[in-house]
């Protein structure tokens, strides 16, 4: 695959709180649309990296301003950064021998990116901005994430949050998935062999075969491939998903694990304001997780969006083409962004 040509206008450098550097991308508000007054943090899930907001340009059957939701909400006044969490392009060393080491020895966990990694990115946005707050868009484990931070610390300057394809730790409990995808125990039960998976090592092959008649059973994993277009496919699987460590996955089946407990108890104490957006063809989180993720939440406006031909859309959606479906654009975009726009809510 080519160099992606991502919309960002500036990339952001900074550390976490254990000294691990971090990467944020700046997407600057279209100069015609009136500007928003907080920034908005957009977080990958668990495989992902910045790229799945922003496909980049020239992407087969997507018109200019389709690319991603990054660049769809700059162009409408927001001030948009993109993290990538750590482990994943430059937010890890910068030279070869301390990216090996990062990788192989140190590794990383859930934890690091809950207590580390999302604290750094709300204080680094907020500092650049001089903004009092701001808002928080998380897909998949992104979502999960800042669920679980904010009900430990409720006094993180985050207004509200859009929640896509996530859910609370307590809704992922063993075979809340589609038996077919249980993943993380799978993952895991691999990563004992090795302290680092590296899954981008075959995403350029996956790129070229993705959108063939017969991926389309390997694909539902991740997208319900009618709503993808074979461009950008080939984009997701080439750009926007990386590697993993064995630490991460040892994090996240612990952290699974425990949904009738800890887990439980912090999903009663989260009280953000949300929008939850699922797809009723999505196979790793199903939309009756994320109707239970509703319902443990205590903000009298979050309210859930599930996107299907049922429910009057182009298309059934899935995991990840909740952001990068063919429809989303039209579908998805403006609905988060009219959350966003609305007034501030009552507590």
């Amino acid at each position: 695959m080519g160099e992606l040509r991502t919309g960002h206008t500036r990339m952001h450098r900074f550390e976490a709180s254990d000294g691990w550097p971090l990467s944020c991308y700046e997407y600057a508000p279209g100069p015609r649309a009136e500007p928003h007054p907080l920034p908005v943090l957009l977080v990958h899930g668990t495989q992902s990296r910045f790229t799945l907001f922003d496909l980049g340009e020239g992407v087969e059957g997507r018109a200019m301003g389709e690319e991603g939701l990054a660049p769809y909400l700059a162009s409408r006044g927001f001030r948009v950064f993109s993290l990538d969490l750590r482990g994943r392009g430059q937010s890890l060393p910068a030279s070869h021998f301390g990216r090996l080491r990062a990788r192989t020895w140190r590794g990383w966990s859930v934890e690091d990116f809950r207590d580390r990694d999302l604290p750094a990115a709300i204080a680094q946005v907020c500092a650049i901005t001089g903004a009092g707050a701001l808002d928080y868009l998380g897909h998949s484990l992104g979502a999960i994430l800042i669920f679980s931070l904010l009900a430990r610390r409720p006094y993180l300057p985050v207004r509200r949050v859009v929640n896509v394809g996530g859910v609370d730790a307590a809704a992922m409990r063993p075979g809340s998935c589609d038996e077919r995808f249980e993943l993380i125990p799978r993952l895991y039960s691999a990563s004992r062999f090795a302290p680092y998976l590296p899954l981008e090592a075959v995403m350029p092959v996956a790129a070229r075969l993705a959108g063939m008649p017969w991926s389309a059973p390997l694909l539902s994993a991740f997208v319900h491939p009618p709503n993808m277009e074979r461009g950008a496919l080939r984009r997701v699987f080439g750009h926007a998903l990386t590697g993993t460590s064995a630490r991460k996955l040892e994090s996240m089946y612990r952290w699974f694990q425990d949904a009738e407990g800890r887990n439980l108890a912090e999903g009663a104490r989260y009280v953000h304001p949300t929008l939850h957006i699922a797809g009723v063809a999505d196979r790793l989180v199903r939309p009756q997780m994320v109707a239970e993720s509703l319902a443990r939440g205590r903000h009298p406006e979050s309210r859930m969006i599930l996107l299907g031909r049922a429910h009057g859309h182009r298309s059934d959606y899935g995991h990840c083409d909740l952001l990068v479906g063919r429809h989303a654009h039209r579908e998805v975009y403006p609905q988060i962004t009219e959350w966003l726009c609305r007034p501030d809510m009552a507590s």
